[in-house]
């Protein structure tokens, strides 16, 4: 009889708490998957440890954010490990015995870094270099189409144009 009170409290906790849990674990990881496996964890150890527990919503959140925690935790050691390899593999690429490997790793690097520079840009700065360079528009088409004056164009232009010549003088392309 004690057993299917215990089953129907926990039965209850499952619905009320649920939805909840979901979205403090979910605020917790950004992954709703993880979110769903910490969650359903939680319950687990719930109907394992429910006669056990004094207040079981406290029991509940408290699981919950232990669990998403050392999700949280695991996936940063994984990070870290990539890291690692990623790490050696630079050793390898420093320590190999081809000078040209190296040298070209160091130039896609720093062209990697000019494409980050252009990717950046605010989206307007974006459309006026695609309107400017794949379209071949000049100021004044460009100005019309983004209701700005030709002169504005211009001064974003050399704004932008002085930026990336400094990121490209930064990372030695260009001298």
């Amino acid at each position: 009889m004690q057993e299917a009170v215990l089953e129907i409290d926990s039965l209850s906790c499952f619905e009320k708490l649920e939805m909840p849990l979901l979205r403090y674990s979910y605020a917790l990881l950004e992954d709703q998957k993880l979110a769903k496996e910490v969650v359903k964890e939680t319950f687990m150890l719930f109907l394992n440890m429910a006669s056990e527990a004094t207040s079981p919503k406290t029991w509940l959140y408290r699981t919950t954010l232990n669990l998403s925690l050392k999700k949280i935790k695991s996936r940063k050691l994984a990070k870290t490990k990539d890291r690692q390899q990623q790490l050696s593999f630079f050793d390898e690429v420093r320590n190999s015995e081809s000078p040209d490997l190296e040298i070209e790793f160091g130039k896609n690097v720093k062209l990697l870094r000019a494409i980050h520079f252009l990717e950046s840009l605010p989206p307007q700065y974006k459309k006026i270099l695609k309107m400017k360079f794949e379209d071949n528009l000049s100021f004044i088409q460009i100005s019309s189409d983004l209701n700005l004056t030709a002169q504005q164009i211009s001064v974003k232009m050399g704004k932008m144009t002085r930026d990336l010549n400094d990121v490209l003088h930064e990372e030695g392309i260009c001298k």
